[in-house]
């Protein structure tokens, strides 16, 4: 039996995810199913960037940058995980208006590698920070967070 171009061309997770296979290797429908995975939602977008006049990017008040520091690529790896992404929800979404992100070059580089750790199987951002109570949390932000940061880090230079 022939499988029709249609069914060929479809992405399938598991012959691709965790499989130990190189991004800059795969084919195209890997590479479309990566990117609608990491694309930063609408709504989410427009709740966080600020879209319209110059002005509006001008009064823009960005989160906070951890300094000036790059990291070592065995460290940025650390921030992914496995683990599934907390449900975005308002808390979240505050969440990343007021926790204080990766320095600008981290932030580029967990971008650059978030391709990869998604192929790896990796499907969020791990954020260790501190609780309201002072205590150690984890949020599990969905990968998106890595091109938002992106973004953030582009805004800051302007």
């Amino acid at each position: 039996m022939t499988k029709s171009f249609c069914t060929m061309s479809q992405f399938d997770p598991s012959e691709w995810l965790g499989k130990g296979k190189i991004y800059k290797d795969t084919p195209p429908k890997v590479q479309r199913a990566a990117n609608a995975a990491l694309l930063i939602p609408d709504t989410i977008r427009n709740q966080l960037i600020p879209k319209g006049s110059l002005r509006d990017l001008c009064t823009f008040t960005m989160p906070i940058f951890q300094g000036k520091t790059s990291l070592q690529d065995n460290i940025i790896t650390q921030f992914f995980s496995t683990h599934k992404p907390d449900v975005v929800s308002d808390h979240t979404i505050s969440q990343l208006c007021y926790l204080t992100m990766p320095a600008t070059s981290a932030s580029h580089q967990i971008y650059k590698l978030t391709h990869q750790a998604w192929l790896d199987g990796m499907q969020s951002i791990r954020y260790v920070h501190l609780a309201d109570n002072g205590s150690s949390t984890v949020t599990h932000f969905p990968l998106f967070v890595a091109a938002l940061w992106k973004e953030f880090a582009e805004i800051q230079t302007i």
